[in-house]
């Protein structure tokens, strides 16, 4: 069990970097475990056209 949840936050840090590294994304809080919040930048206007 140990080694399922270790690998869960490696894969979250990593995910962490690609989202700190795509200058359409952003963090927004730090991730020190296994749960990354990251936003789109381009907003609620971007949200909208997908779902139309």
């Amino acid at each position: 069990m140990q080694h399922h949840i270790r690998r869960h936050v490696e894969l979250a840090q990593q995910f962490a970097g690609w989202v700190e590294e795509d200058a359409r994304f952003e963090l927004m809080a730090p991730a020190p475990l296994n749960l990354v919040c990251f936003r789109h930048k381009a907003g609620d206007a971007f949200n909208q056209t997908l779902l139309e």
